[in-house]
């Protein structure tokens, strides 16, 4: 049995930099983050709770210019919510609202009802 080896410190380093090298190319070219979107239609995956959130960044960036939930003041929570909701409401003919406290209490319980 072969023992996969943990990506490395330099390996985290190259990807960075490729990803870096990339977005300037990007950038200095004019291709923005829908071109790329629209050239990754070809791989079919699951949208996962990480790629939902993954679609607030990029509304909250478009919209506030932040980079993360965590500089966000409320009235920005806000502000971006309603980009998102009015995104996914036109996408999936659902509305979602904003999740109460009750609702994220319940989230928290486990089917047998215990936390």
């Amino acid at each position: 049995m072969t023992m996969e080896k943990p990506r490395t410190p330099q390996t985290e380093r190259a990807l960075r930099l490729m990803f870096k090298q990339i977005s300037n190319v990007c950038m200095e070219r004019g291709i923005d983050q829908k071109t790329v979107l629209d050239h990754l239609q070809k791989y079919r995956i699951q949208t996962t709770p990480n790629f939902v959130n993954e679609v607030w960044r990029v509304i909250m960036q478009g919209t506030v210019q932040k980079n993360s939930k965590t500089e966000l003041e409320q009235n920005e929570v806000e502000v971006v919510y309603e980009e998102f909701s009015k995104f996914w409401s036109e996408l999936t003919g659902e509305y979602f609202t904003f999740p109460s406290y009750e609702a994220m209490a319940f989230e928290t319980l486990g089917e047998d009802g215990n936390i």
